[in-house]
């Protein structure tokens, strides 16, 4: 017998690259690469001390060595695999093998079997617990479910489940004073330290305390009641649906990914299959899908879901507030009521409540009001008031930015040159309300101007923009608080402090929105691409504020959008900014005789555009006073009275993706109007608190629908199902 044996899998490589005449082909069969297998051979022809392949070119053929190696090892390891199979007829004919971690087997696999044995009895399973990960190539295993593997040679690999981590204690622990809280550490991302990193809140926790290398382990002693732990989403989920857990916080922090390794030898055996059919179930749809804190009812075939808890306001943006799979809503948080006084971005999830901070304001600065692209990859975009603001400059209309959050980085969105002369494509003031056209190309914003403001106040007046994709911006930055900016930012509407009255002059634009997903048609059959509406304030032959519907068409060239008109596109010390060459505001709606003329500003509302752009949505009062839904073609004639009766719509609006409906709040309640008929559905009943008029909002996959409603005082986010 040899004392030294060359590795198996080297002799499974030549054996199998001698057979095919081809490394190639042979990494092919075993699942490697083809370097792979050529270090194999190397290896092996340096334990034999002889070359085993003549090699030339892409083929190869053996040496008389290797012909002779190549007869001993096929018989070898053909009566190898053999015997193998012989011992088959030692397993039960039923048995699968699952390996995991333990804790992942105590805390999760083991409270769920249960089902799976209902389903599948004639299961003969095998649950194999170990602290280390295994090795499939050597181990008779058929699945392993862990947080801790990776890629494995002959075996399928996948990422079941992302982890998120919260902190959270014993209802005991919770009613005990902060300072008395043990703090329970665990390791990896387990650890008090990435929470930390990663962005999480001080929820009391110390660097002293109770260390536990077995998450499962913390968990147990989390629910005993030890004291505060940062624990697994997925392993707690049964603790705290049954309130034997609480969280501290509703933010989260990723954890680890729970994947498994399936053996290619076990792929298509059905209890396999069977196993890991459940498995994907029961992951991707716990039973404790709805926490019994997070509150549920039906109202007929109506879903409706609070998705947020904690003692603060959330807000939603009037428009873009999810994300491109429907499945997070992006939001600010206001501390103090309505006041922009906010330090994070964040989103919740839909589906299980997850809380997630995608941006946190650094050195004093406030942000809010965030929008999310309608497109991959996820692109976030919100107000973003000054860095270490003090008595001559800090937030205000003209002090502010937008910042676009792009796979993470930050970068400003507008940039700012408030020093003569003026750059091109820079702002000189604060920019709001930022929204993503429907491709996700550029976005539009509501507007103010420093250097008018620092001039007069009453020239400093609300307009609208565009920032568009030719950046970056970089101005000279002559002034401490200039700044660069990705998109080149002009203004599209035109106002002047004294409208004449009975004129189609403004003197403020406001609430815009982009007209349709592909622009809208003209009379003649030509396309226009890209136009915003808004609501524009006229004054009456009295001298009275009418605000009037107004729509501006864009051009499509970059450089349209860089030549100036009569006016400077970048303004002068005495003037605003003025809109690019032939691009002209339109009046829409001519109301000033009516009873109650003028678009309503009461409720606060955005004009909107269906998502094929032959109608402006808007509100307006009727003969009887009642605030009703409008609508209006782009090309102008008579508004159309969509809805009728004596119930004011209450809220904003949204168009649902199908453009047959349309959102709001009346009578106290989320409803669904028709766009044709104006015939109401009510989504939410009218119990609790009237939701809030600021925002409802649908999915893009049109399925959900959000809106903001208090309980016990503080503004919480909530979501029902549409029907549709």
């Amino acid at each position: 017998m040899l004392k030294h044996w060359p590795p198996l899998n080297a002799l499974r490589g030549f054996e199998a690259a001698a057979r095919l005449g081809s490394f190639h082909q042979a990494a092919s069969e075993l699942h490697l690469t083809q370097s792979a297998i050529s270090q194999q051979i190397r290896s092996l022809e340096a334990y034999l001390e002889q070359p085993l392949f003549f090699r030339s070119g892409r083929s190869v053929s053996l040496t008389d060595a290797g012909q002779d190696l190549y007869s001993t090892a096929q018989v070898m390891l053909q009566q190898l695999a053999v015997g193998i199979r012989r011992l088959d007829q030692y397993r039960k004919p039923n048995q699968l093998i699952v390996n995991t971690t333990p804790a992942f087997a105590r805390h999760w696999l083991l409270p769920n079997l249960a089902d799976f044995n209902r389903q599948h009895p004639e299961t003969d399973l095998w649950l194999f617990t170990s602290f280390d990960p295994p090795d499939m190539a050597g181990e008779t295993i058929d699945v392993a479910i862990r947080d801790d593997v990776s890629q494995q040679v002959e075996c399928i690999f996948e990422v079941l489940y992302k982890d998120r981590l919260y902190p959270a204690c014993h209802p005991n622990v919770l009613a005990t004073p902060v300072a008395q809280r043990t703090t329970l550490h665990g390791e990896r991302e387990m650890s008090w330290e990435h929470w930390s990193v990663a962005g999480g809140a001080d929820v009391g926790q110390k660097s002293q305390g109770m260390n536990f290398s077995d998450p499962g382990l913390l968990l147990d002693a989390a629910t005993d009641g030890l004291g505060i732990a940062l624990v697994s989403q997925l392993l707690a989920e049964r603790k705290r649906a049954n309130q034997q857990l609480i969280p501290l916080s509703e933010q989260t922090v990723r954890g680890a990914d729970w994947a498994w390794l399936i053996h290619r030898d076990s792929e298509n055996n059905p209890l396999t299959r069977q196993f890991c059919t459940w498995l994907r179930g029961k992951v991707e749809r716990p039973d404790s899908f709805f926490y019994p804190e997070a509150y549920s009812a039906l109202q007929g075939k109506t879903v409706i879901k609070q998705l947020t808890f904690a003692p603060r306001h959330h807000q939603l943006t009037n428009v873009n507030t999810w994300t491109p799979d429907s499945q997070w809503l992006a939001f600010d948080v206001r501390p103090s009521g309505a006041s922009f006084t906010g330090a994070t971005i964040e989103r919740v999830n839909i589906l299980n409540g997850d809380i997630e901070v995608v941006y946190r304001a650094p050195e004093g600065a406030h942000v809010g009001v965030v929008t999310v692209n309608p497109q991959l990859p996820e692109r976030y975009v919100f107000i973003h008031g000054p860095e270490n603001p003090d008595a001559d400059w800090h937030y205000d209309f003209h002090h502010r930015r937008g910042v676009v959050v792009d796979q993470g980085e930050a970068s400003n969105l507008d940039a700012m040159d408030i020093t003569s002369p003026y750059t091109p494509g820079a702002l000189r003031g604060g920019s709001h309300v930022h929204v993503w056209s429907p491709d996700g190309s550029r976005l539009s914003f509501t507007y103010n101007d420093h250097v008018m403001h620092e001039l007069d106040e009453r020239l400093d007046l609300r307009n609208v923009g565009v920032a568009l994709p030719f950046g970056p911006v970089k101005p000279p930055k002559q002034h401490p608080r200039e700044y660069d900016g990705s998109h080149y930012c002009v203004l599209v509407s035109r106002t002047t402090p004294e409208p004449k009255p009975g004129s189609d002059e403004i003197n403020r634009a406001y609430e815009e929105g982009w007209v349709g997903e592909y622009g809208y048609r003209k009379p003649d059959g030509s396309l226009q691409r890209w136009a915003l509406a808004f609501i524009g304030d006229t004054r009456s032959a009295s001298g009275e504020k009418v605000p009037e519907l107004f729509i501006v068409d864009l051009p499509d060239e970059a450089q349209a959008y860089q030549q100036a008109g009569g006016e400077a596109l970048c303004g002068t010390d005495t003037t605003l900014p003025a809109p690019p060459k032939g691009v002209m505001q339109r009046r829409l709606t001519f109301t000033h005789e009516r009873r109650y003329p003028g678009l309503v500003n009461q409720p606060r509302h955005w004009v909107r555009s269906s998502p094929d752009g032959s109608q402006l949505a808007f509100l307006m009062r009727d003969d009887s006073g009642v605030v009703q839904l409008w609508t209006l073609s782009p090309n102008g004639g008579e508004p159309r009275q969509v809805t009728h009766g004596e119930h004011d719509v209450q809220s904003a609006f949204n168009w649902h993706p199908s453009g047959k409906v349309l959102g709001f709040v009346q009578q106290g309640r989320v409803v669904l109007c028709d766009a044709q008929s104006g015939e109401i559905t009510p989504l939410s009943g009218a119990e609790g608190e009237v939701p809030s008029g600021d925002a409802i909002v649908f999915s893009p996959n049109g399925k959900q629908v959000a809106w903001m409603q208090e309980v016990d005082g503080f503004r919480q986010l909530w979501c029902a199902e549409t029907g549709l």
